[in-house]
């Protein structure tokens, strides 16, 4: 696999900011964010709806390189690196004017409310990821 099929643009607000920088969480909250657009685009809305599949995080981890300051533009990417039979591997990387500023990586399960177990990964959504990572 190359690069990033999946990019979300942000400003950095002074609500990301603790009084030196972008406070450590809030890199975990980008991520969130690109997940989020990510399988918006897949058609499935995460934490929509909690009666059905969603995706909930088992692992995640943050590699800090550059700091990140208010008003900074930054472009969050994504991508599925990574398929199991109930769970995704999804690689971060942040950026600010082609400077890396942190990289990471969360694994998802996938967990059904209504039986409040960790299930295996719906086909349709396995499929569409497949498509858009070039991965079938």
């Amino acid at each position: 696999m190359s690069g990033f099929r999946f990019c979300l643009d942000l400003t950095v607000r002074k609500a990301d900011l603790n009084e030196f920088h972008v406070a450590y969480e809030k890199y975990f909250s980008f991520f969130q964010l690109a997940c989020d657009g990510y399988f918006a685009m897949l058609d499935h809305k995460v934490g929509s709806d909690t009666s059905g599949i969603d995706l909930i995080a088992a692992e995640t981890r943050c590699a800090y390189k550059k700091e990140l300051q208010l008003g900074d533009s930054i472009k969050v990417e994504c991508r599925v690196s990574k398929i199991k039979s109930k769970a995704v591997v999804m690689d971060f990387q942040i950026n600010r004017d082609g400077e890396i500023c942190a990289t990471g990586s969360t694994t998802y399960l996938f967990f059904d409310y209504s039986i409040r177990k960790v299930v295996a990964a719906p086909s349709p959504l396995v499929q569409g990821i497949q498509v858009h990572e070039d991965l079938a």
